[in-house]
């Protein structure tokens, strides 16, 4: 999915966690701007369902990689992780080498990453974009 982004499985990825596709990308046209060169992934564990956008090899140390997660009942969340500290503020810091590993996608690598938790599930480019804009 690094070209293009594969609206139907991410789409159904995003219902089983109960979050409308269009509510993280208001526009596809421009989702698929913003997100060309990301992989997506859809990770399984104990009653989780994790959603990862990654980006390119040689920007995932500047934008950070983006998770929409939930786990039982609990309200979806999604977060932006970043390897360096964001300019933005911070919620906690997570050492993902102390994760399940068969949740995180192969791209990301171990070690500690600045969580920026969101109250919204629109897609941090497009937040990024509207704050901009």
């Amino acid at each position: 999915m690094t070209d293009t982004i594969e609206f139907v499985p991410i789409a159904k990825a995003f219902s089983r966690i109960g979050v409308s596709v269009h509510s993280v990308f208001p526009d596809s046209t421009i989702a698929e701007a913003l997100y060309s060169g990301y992989s997506w992934h859809v990770s399984k564990g104990e009653g989780m369902i994790v959603i990862h956008a990654v980006p390119s090899e040689g920007s995932l140390s500047g934008k950070g990689w983006e998770q929409w997660f939930a786990s039982g009942d609990c309200e979806p969340v999604h977060q932006v992780l970043f390897l360096q500290k964001p300019e933005v503020p911070f919620h906690s810091v997570l050492d993902t080498s102390l994760m399940d590993a068969s949740l995180l996608p192969h791209a990301i690598p171990q070690g500690s990453w600045y969580v920026v938790k969101l109250e919204s599930t629109m897609g941090w480019e497009f937040v990024n974009l509207t704050e901009r804009g």
